[in-house]
Parts: C-alpha cells; sequence; structure tokens
C-alpha cells in the first residue's frame, strides 16, 4: 500500500430509506427461500448545495417452483435520492455507503412484496495539505446590528380632567410622550411610562397660561415573535385631542387617541476580521460604511422669555427652531439652539411694525451610558407658540419638542473572502449600508409680486416645508415648498407682511444606489438675498443646502475568524492496486478472418463484506471489431459477470473501490467462430487510517 492523500473529515451523516417492491415470479411459486438485495452501479454528484444519489438495487429471489425445483431470479430497480446537507465547500467531495436489507416481504399467489432497508452512511471529506496543523492568526473588529424582529401597533384612548379654578377658556392641549420604559416577554411587550400634556388656557384676567398634567402609561402589547433576550423601541403619536367643560367650574374633561408604533429588536454582535495576512491565502476586503442605530427618543420643554416691545397690539407671530447643536455631558444629551420669533404688531403710532426676536435655549436629557463614536441626530419642532403683549414688554411662550437617534458611523475595513477558504468561517449580517453621504445644492430664483408699493425690505425669512423623498433607482428627487415671508415697508410708511409658497424639486443620484435604499435628507437655507425692480416686483434668490445619507439594508458574507486547524478530524488514504485474470470465449455473429479492435469496459460493480474479506463483483463488456470473411468490418458485443474474493484488511473504504479492464491477450479459434480472450482487471481498493 501507498500513501494516496491525507484528508479533512468535515462531517458525517446516517440516513435510513424504505423502499417498497412487487416482483412477478415465474414459474408460479410456492415458497420463498431467500432475499437477497445488492447495491450496484453506485454515483453521486453535488449539484446547487445538494447531493444526488443514484445506484441499482439488485433484488436476487431464492423460490420453489410448483415442480419443486429451487429457482433464483434478479430484479433491477434504479434508486435515486436526494440529501440537503449542512455545510458545502468548494472543492468537497462526499462519500456515501450505501448497505441494503431485507426488512421483510410477503408472497401473494406470484407476486411477492418486499420491504427493504437502505441504509446510508455519508461522509464530506476535503483534501488537505500533509502539513495540517496550524493556526491561522487575524486582527477582528466586534460589530453589533439590530435587526427588525417584528412592528406592532396599539391604539388607546386616553381620558383625564384638567382643573383649575381660575380656568375660563382652554386654548389647546398639546401631549407627548414624556417617560417610557420597555420589558420584552415571551410573546409580549409591556409599556410602562408617562404622558405629558401642556394646557394653555385663558385665566379670568384674559392672559395666557400654562399647566403640565402627567398621565400614568400602561399597556401590555401581543408580539408572538418577543422573546425576553430582545430590545423593543416605541415612538407614540396622537390625534383626535378633544376636550369640554364639566359641571364644575374651572374643571375639564380631556380625551386623545394614543397610537403606540413598537418595534422588537435582535441585538446580534459578532467579530469580523479585518485584517488577514498568511502566505497561500488571498484576501479580499471592502471598505464598509456601517450605521448602527443604538437609541430612538423624544423629549420636550417649556420656554417662555419677555422681551421689551412697545405695541398696542399683537397682529401676528410665527416660529421655527432656527439652528440646534448638541454635546454629551456624562450621561446627559445637552440640545442647544435658538427660536426665531417673527413678531407682527401695530405700534403705539398705531402704525404696523415688525421685529424678529432670537430666543436661546439649553435642556438636558438622560440618555445613560453614551459610547465612544456615537452621534446624535436631532429633529426639533415647535408643538405650541404663542404671545401676550401687555406693558410695553411682549411674553413668547414656546414648547418644542426634539426627536433624537443615537447613531455610531464609522468606516471599517472588512474582510468578505478568503481564497482558499479552508480553515476559513463565514457568516450572513445584516447590516445598515452608507452607500454615499454628500451635500448637494439648488439655487431658487423666484419672481414675487406684492400687494403693495414696496419702498423698503425690513426683512425676508424663509422655511423649507413638507419635504418629500422618492427613490427612483439609483437616483432619488426631493420635492418640497419653499415658505417665504416677506415683511416691507410700504410707500404710505406701512409695514406689511407678504407669505408665499414655491414648490421646488431637485433630483439627485447615488453612486452604486438601488430601489430599496433609504434616503434621508436635512434641508437648510443657506444664503438669502434680495433685489426691488419696480414698486410691486421683488426679485429673491434662495442657495438651499440638502445633507444627504444614502443607507441601504444589505445581506453580505463576512469572514468571522479562521478555524484552528488541529482541532478537526484528519485522516490518511492508502492505495492498494490488485490485478486478476479473466478468461472468456465470445462467439460472433460472423466467420472472422483476423480481430480488428477489442474494447473490454467494466460497466457495473458492487461489493459485498463478510467476515473473512469481501467479494468485488461486477459486469464486464467486451465490443469487438473484426473484419469477417466477406471482408466486411463486424461489431459484437457481448458481457459476462465477474466476481474475486478478496481477503480482508482493516479500514477498507467501500465506497471508494475502483475497476478497470484491458485486453491481455486475443485470439480467433473454431475456424473464426469464436474469440477467446484473456483479460487483465485491475482493482483498486482504498483503506483509512484515522490521525
Amino acid at each position: 500500500m501507498k500513501l494516496f492523500r491525507t484528508e479533512e473529515i468535515l462531517w458525517q451523516k446516517v440516513y435510513t430509506k424504505e423502499l417498497k417492491q412487487d416482483i412477478k415470479l415465474k414459474p408460479y411459486p410456492v415458497k420463498v427461500t431467500g432475499v437477497v438485495p445488492r447495491v450496484q452501479d453506485v454515483d453521486h454528484r453535488i449539484q446547487k448545495g445538494a447531493v444526488i444519489f443514484s445506484a441499482t438495487l439488485t433484488a436476487g429471489v431464492y423460490f420453489l417452483s410448483r415442480e419443486g425445483t429451487l429457482r433464483y431470479i434478479e430484479v433491477l430497480q434504479p434508486v435515486r435520492y436526494v440529501f440537503c446537507p449542512e455545510k458545502v465547500l468548494d472543492g468537497m467531495e462526499v462519500r456515501i455507503d450505501c448497505t441494503p436489507e431485507t426488512h421483510n416481504y410477503h408472497l401473494a399467489e406470484d407476486t411477492l412484496s418486499v420491504d427493504f432497508l437502505l441504509n446510508f452512511n455519508l461522509e464530506a471529506v476535503i483534501e488537505r495539505p500533509a502539513v495540517f496543523a496550524k493556526t491561522l492568526e487575524a486582527k477582528t473588529e466586534r460589530i453589533a446590528t439590530f435587526r427588525v424582529i417584528k412592528e406592532e401597533k396599539d391604539v388607546a384612548g386616553i381620558r383625564f380632567f384638567f382643573e383649575k379654578p381660575d380656568c375660563r377658556r382652554i386654548i389647546t392641549v398639546k401631549p407627548h410622550l414624556a417617560k417610557v420604559e420597555t420589558k420584552v416577554f415571551k410573546g409580549l411587550v409591556a409599556v410602562e411610562g408617562e404622558i405629558s400634556a401642556d394646557v394653555f388656557y385663558v385665566d379670568g384676567s384674559g392672559l395666557e397660561r400654562h399647566s403640565q398634567v402627567a398621565v400614568p402609561l400602561e399597556r401590555v402589547i401581543s408580539c408572538n415573535e418577543a422573546e425576553p433576550e430582545h430590545l423593543a423601541r416605541v415612538t407614540a403619536a396622537f390625534s383626535e385631542v378633544h376636550f369640554r367643560p364639566s359641571h364644575k367650574a374651572g374643571n375639564y374633561g380631556i380625551m386623545m387617541v394614543l397610537r403606540l408604533d413598537v418595534k422588537v429588536l435582535k441585538k446580534e454582535e459578532s467579530q469580523v476580521v479585518t485584517d488577514f495576512k498568511h502566505e497561500g491565502y488571498q484576501t479580499v476586503k471592502e471598505e464598509l460604511q456601517l450605521k448602527e442605530v443604538l437609541d430612538e427618543g423624544a423629549f420636550s420643554f417649556f420656554v417662555a422669555e419677555s422681551y421689551p416691545l412697545k405695541g398696542k397690539n399683537l397682529v401676528d407671530l410665527y416660529g421655527r427652531v432656527e439652528r440646534v447643536s448638541y454635546e454629551v455631558n456624562g450621561g446627559l444629551l445637552v440640545a442647544q439652539g435658538a427660536i426665531g420669533v417673527e413678531v407682527f404688531y401695530i405700534d403705539e403710532n398705531l402704525l404696523s411694525a415688525y421685529r424678529y426676536i432670537e430666543i436661546n435655549f439649553s435642556r438636558s436629557h438622560p440618555v445613560g451610558t453614551v459610547q465612544t463614536q456615537v452621534s446624535y441626530e436631532l429633529k426639533p419642532r415647535i408643538l405650541h407658540l404663542s404671545g401676550v403683549l401687555k406693558d410695553g414688554s411682549i411674553k413668547i411662550t414656546s414648547l418644542v419638542e426634539i426627536e433624537y437617534t443615537a447613531v455610531c458611523r464609522r468606516a471599517t475595513p472588512v474582510v468578505v473572502d478568503i481564497i482558499p477558504r479552508e480553515g476559513i468561517e463565514r457568516e450572513l449580517f445584516r447590516v445598515e449600508k452608507i452607500l454615499e453621504a454628500k451635500t448637494i445644492e439648488l439655487i431658487e430664483k423666484n419672481e414675487i409680486i406684492l400687494d403693495y408699493p414696496v419702498k423698503l425690505v425690513e426683512d425676508i425669512k424663509g422655511e423649507v416645508e413638507n419635504l418629500n423623498v422618492t427613490v427612483l433607482d439609483y437616483r432619488f428627487l426631493i420635492q418640497g415648498g419653499l415658505s417665504v415671508h416677506i415683511y416691507y415697508a410700504g410707500v404710505d410708511g406701512i409695514i406689511r407682511c407678504q407669505k408665499n409658497l414655491f414648490p421646488f424639486g431637485v433630483l439627485g443620484d447615488v453612486k452604486g444606489g438601488r430601489k430599496d435604499m433609504h434616503v434621508r435628507v436635512d434641508a437648510r437655507i443657506s444664503e438669502v438675498s434680495t433685489e426691488i425692480k419696480t414698486l410691486t416686483r421683488l426679485d429673491t434668490i434662495f442657495l438651499l443646502s440638502f445633507d444627504i445619507e444614502a443607507t441601504c439594508q444589505q445581506d453580505l458574507y463576512l469572514v468571522t475568524g479562521p478555524t484552528v486547524l488541529q482541532n478537526r478530524r484528519y485522516r490518511q488514504v492508502y492505495v492498494e492496486e490488485r490485478l486478476r485474470r479473466l478468461s472468456y470465449i465470445m462467439p460472433l455473429t460472423a466467420p472472422a478472418l483476423f480481430a480488428k479492435d477489442i474494447f473490454p469496459e467494466v460497466t457495473e460493480k458492487w461489493v459485498e463484506v463478510d467476515e473473512a474479506g469481501f467479494w468485488i463483483g461486477g459486469k464486464l463488456r467486451v465490443n469487438a471489431a473484426y473484419v469477417g470473411r466477406d471482408h466486411l468490418v463486424h461489431h459484437d458485443i457481448d458481457e459476462l459477470e465477474f466476481k474475486f474474493f478478496i481477503k480482508g484488511k482493516e479500514g477498507l473504504d467501500t465506497s471508494r473501490v475502483s475497476l478497470s479492464a484491458r485486453p491481455k491477450k486475443v485470439v480467433l479459434v473454431a475456424g473464426g467462430e469464436m474469440l477467446e480472450g484473456e483479460f487483465e482487471i485491475s482493482i483498486k481498493n482504498y483503506y483509512l487510517k484515522t490521525l
């Protein structure tokens, strides 16, 4: 024996299949004395991750006929099975050993019904180099992803009472979610928190007042996919807020509809390989721009400031959050910014007047432990804005809500593949991949026709409203409206306000974009310029800047690390070749002058193992081409069965037997009526030795 190769055992599986077969026996049987099954012509292949097995089941039946004679017949039946293994690697080979056995049989008249059991031993191996005991080292980095398991909605009606003895009339009620905690159990999500309702009302003296009511929130939401190790995020939306006075003075009943949107998330953390350098391996890297959403939430706060302003009456009030920034101080998220308020009023001379007031704010909100490389995306909005003009000053009251999202953006060079893949582990990840982040600009020129002749433009303010993004393919369309407020003094000295809305659209593209990507857009006005063309015509130019971030959910195979090869199972394969002689006389269909070509071929093979050794059998097909006495070329085909006994040795691999044949000596006998040949059968047996 000589060493053939070294191979690694990847996996081993055992299957049992049942097979029923009905066999017609002729002549008419009296008794069946035995059924001997045998599997031959075994073949298998790997196709699309499945192992397809095909073979021929030969059932040899011994039975007594009515004449008392012992008869024997063989019935062939092709069999085909498909196995789906868990792991398929490039270069992997599958060894299949099929052992049939007769489980039961029953004779009814001349029909024999047989139940066979086919026992399959599947073994996946891959060839390894002789020096296999080595450890591959790699540089790794931990990444975390949050996968949405399920989204649920819960709608509830909230009712509470507001009582103030000096309340004469409620102006508006602005509810928001102040505190919220979620606990995930098997099959359900518990939401506990507090709803804060800001109530703006008019007191007995006719002044606007503010008060706040805290309403406890407890909801249990069913979710079949929820598990205790999952996380949950909750957002709230309020609608249909109604209030009406009760029989008691200063007492109001308030009702609203609350919709909770719950996302059940699964946090998945794993080590991925970022660098791998070893001789003989080719590394495929990709620079990933990853975005991980770590936290989401919202908080609101109340701002009330007074400013000197001499006026008789307040005409209009409009406000927007002009800017907002943040800093992290310990476990607090500190939001800082400014609210811009446009005040349009009647001054002491009973003339229209305008003033722009900027209110600075700084509020903190607990966010817990903040990791490094975490940034916050803030989306502020004004829920309520009111003003009271009295005693030479104006008091501006504003309720501001800030939605925040904690994200971690990082550029990570990851290894997506290593060639060859032997000893390399890869996993499928779903990551939020940043396709592109950039800023695009749009110059918006508009002509405004004023209602009255203009002498001087006091101020001009703009705001982007109703922003909508439509993803086309790799391109996207941004649509919205530019709201413009113009405060100008006419030739008569009266200050007037005119509001205009201009729709706009801008088309952008993303390198490597696709139809299922998500495009987040933040719009801002960078520059504003105006020019008076005529007494009633004004030209405005707005420079709009759009901060674009395109992301997509991508399923990506990443290399998670090398495998320690010496912890696996290995074996050596030895081969031994034997030669056997087979003599055969083949009758010819026409008298031959001389033989031209002889082609022997082994078409079937089978192996039977017993205590002393094993039998190797098969079928030899002989293709003979010869020249007859009529000087024409004739072609005859004949078959014969053979089997040889070989003494047993330990570790024989019955699934790996090779048979081949070649002619040794061929002569014409009986005056050219027959062909006598001696053929050499080569038998290669393989033996396994576990290391």
